[in-house]
């Protein structure tokens, strides 16, 4: 064999390697297929702390803690979700980047949302955590509200130029992300415009009603203030085209939440809307 070809074997085999170990170069598994793998090779390392390990209905990892995770102090419990995000790494064959860096973690109490803030070293920071009263925190099986839900609702302008009033009926089909934070969800708003300013008229005649429909998507974030209530802020779009601000309050009660809103169009000449409605969980 030649020098050249006594290299080249080598360096072959260098290069080859990553992909032969499940490393960089190794196909990344769809989240369905890795929880198989992380249930046989890292769960078992980790039944101490967590006695079940599933999917949430946003394709994150969800855990079920037991009383041993429950009774660490906030730095081991990072330590121990670090652990978890690297063994989950292993079962992707892929790093942690954006929603996939994501984990929830089921309590007694609630539920915690863990993120990888560091996709080199897996390193796992907490977001937040939420008590089992909070209708916008995540429990495990059947505590869980949607994540779809659908809304009925009306809304009225207050024009800025007071010349005209606005009446409309909302319609909305949407799902919860990101442990039940962020919302997104499809609109139909079917609305009635009249003219109401104090110009002069031919006698007689009345201002013609101009009724209208559009569809549209919007997304929205969801702060909690108490058990009960929580303010959101958001965007939405529609068929146009326009675009708006938002901005409201939820009052959850029964299957549901009261919502009442405010929003401010950006390319419609001004004007608030008020709306009040109601969503449905399902």
């Amino acid at each position: 064999m030649s020098r050249r070809g006594s290299l080249f074997l080598p360096l072959f085999l260098l290069a080859t390697a990553p992909a032969l170990k499940g490393g960089p170069q190794a196909i990344a598994r769809g989240p369905s297929e890795a929880l198989e793998t992380f249930q046989q090779d890292g769960l078992p390392a980790l039944r101490i702390w967590f006695s079940r390990a599933d999917l949430s209905a946003s394709s994150h990892l969800r855990l079920l803690a037991t009383e041993e995770f429950l009774r660490l102090g906030d730095a081991r419990q990072k330590g121990v979700m670090t652990t978890v995000a690297s063994s989950w790494s292993e079962a992707r064959q892929g790093k942690l980047v954006g929603p996939k860096g994501f984990m929830e973690v089921a309590e007694p109490a609630g539920m915690s949302l863990w993120r990888v803030v560091d996709v080199d070293t897996d390193e796992a920071v907490l977001v937040e955590r939420w008590d089992a009263g909070n209708p916008l925190g995540v429990t495990g099986g059947g505590g869980r509200r949607g994540p779809w839900y659908g809304y009925l609702g009306g809304q009225a302008r207050v024009a800025f130029s007071e010349e005209t009033a606005y009446l409309s009926f909302n319609a909305r089909l949407g799902t919860f992300l990101i442990a039940n934070r962020l919302d997104t969800a499809f609109t139909y708003t079917t609305s009635l415009t009249t003219d109401v300013s104090s110009r002069a008229r031919p006698v007689g005649t009345t201002p013609p009603d101009i009724a209208s429909s559009s569809v549209g998507l919007l997304g929205r974030y969801h702060i909690p203030l108490s058990k009960k209530v929580s303010v959101h802020a958001g965007t939405q779009i529609a068929t146009g085209p326009t675009y708006n601000l938002l901005t409201g309050l939820g009052i959850f009660t029964g299957a549901g939440v009261y919502d009442i809103g405010l929003s401010v169009g950006l390319n419609t000449g001004g004007g608030w809307n008020f709306s009040t409605g109601y969503n449905i969980f399902f």
